[in-house]
């Protein structure tokens, strides 16, 4: 085999696995959008990265005012404590579930259970479990 040919093959397979790749994180993403659970993504600061569609129904907010607050300024002043705490333990690196009160925009407060753990990039994942 010569060495375009080789060339040529490698250029393929990195091809295909591109292909494979960006297909996955569609449907990554097509999950996190259409999911009808509140999710999101946080750095271990606890700063909102990105929140999904359902967070906007059942909390209310729009993606300027939610993103990039601390999670928090939108709990509870009672479960900040419980939120620093299950920080400091996904930091450490284990998940941890959170039963936070999250603030919607009208005042009122929604008990939410938070299944969290740390992923690639130091980033948080929650959801209700």
């Amino acid at each position: 085999m010569t060495h375009l040919a080789t060339l040529a093959l490698l250029l393929i397979v990195i091809l295909a696995a591109l292909a494979i790749l960006a297909a996955r994180q569609r449907a990554s993403a097509q999950f996190f959008t259409h999911t009808p659970e509140i999710a999101c993504v946080l750095d271990l600061s606890g700063r909102l990265i990105r929140v999904n569609p359902a967070w906007y129904v059942h909390l209310g907010g729009t993606p300027r005012t939610v993103t990039r607050q601390r999670l928090a300024e939108l709990v509870h002043p009672d479960d900040v404590p419980a939120l620093q705490q299950g920080l400091q333990t996904l930091a450490a690196g284990h998940p941890v579930n959170m039963d936070l009160r999250c603030r919607r925009v009208n005042g009122d407060y929604l008990d939410l259970l938070w299944r969290s753990l740390v992923l690639k990039h130091s980033r948080v994942y929650a959801n209700p479990p």
